[in-house]
């Protein structure tokens, strides 16, 4: 079962398929429940979620996924694989740096969904980065 990050909704992997043609921004977390660094990130993903809803989080335990884990070459935990408009963009192993690494991909998914179809020089694109990858942090 793969379930969403407020324990909400649950999918299977048909479904999975579908929720990610409608959504523009998810985030996949690939966890074990005796996997203690995934434990510490849960907290971390959730209130991300909270602030921004339209970062669609999904858990899907390896133990319960064997094949979607299979399907991903997850090799390590925690795996994070970030998709935008249905494509893999990043796919992320391990929480750095109480998390940065993860701040900074979730970051950078939400300002290119806001500059999707608008031009903007890039010094201004770079520095709203920097400044969602401030405010994230402030919130985890």
């Amino acid at each position: 079962m793969i379930v969403s990050i407020d324990g909400t909704e649950n999918y299977d992997e048909d479904s999975l398929s579908e929720f990610v043609k409608n959504n523009r921004i998810i985030v996949l977390d690939f966890f074990a429940e005796w996997c203690r660094p995934c434990k510490e990130l849960t907290p971390k993903l959730v209130k991300i979620n909270e602030k921004y809803p339209d970062v669609k989080i999904l858990k899907i335990d390896i133990e319960q996924n064997n094949d979607m884990a299979d399907k991903y070459d997850i090799q390590s935990l925690p795996t994070l694989l970030f998709l935008y408009d249905g494509s893999i963009v990043h796919k992320e192993t391990g929480v750095r740096e109480e998390g940065k690494n993860i701040v900074c991909c979730i970051a950078n998914l939400i300002i290119k969904a806001k500059y999707h179809e608008i031009n903007v020089d890039q010094d201004i694109y770079d520095n709203e980065i920097h400044n969602k990858i401030n405010e994230l942090l402030s919130i985890i």
